[in-house]
């Protein structure tokens, strides 16, 4: 979960707010696995346009603060285009792999 287009609408910002701590019990209730691991990839600091950029942040940093959650920060990354260039996205599964690796109850 990334959030960035949810960055430009206050609703959408708010909707994140209220509403991402519950996706991670949706889907793991979906998959009938209440362990599985829910991993948040923060929204960049730099999200273009994005004047809710910090209401969505502090709602992934919330959410991954949660059991069995956790958030990786991507603030560091190169964007070119909308999009991460290839080095940072090598870098984001190796970030993703080590997040879930240190998900502990």
């Amino acid at each position: 979960v990334k959030n960035e287009t949810d960055t430009l609408v206050q609703a959408d910002a708010v909707a994140i707010m209220r509403d991402l701590p519950f996706l991670a019990r949706a889907i793991r209730a979906r998959f009938d696995a209440p362990d599985m691991k829910f991993i948040t990839v923060r929204c960049p600091a730099q999200s273009p346009n994005g004047a809710y950029t910090q209401a969505v942040r502090d709602a992934q940093d919330h959410t991954g603060s949660l059991r069995r959650n956790t958030v990786v920060n991507v603030d560091d990354f190169t964007m070119s285009a909308g999009h991460y260039v290839p080095a940072d996205v090598v870098t984001l599964g190796d970030r993703l792999l080590n997040a879930a690796e240190e998900i502990t109850d």
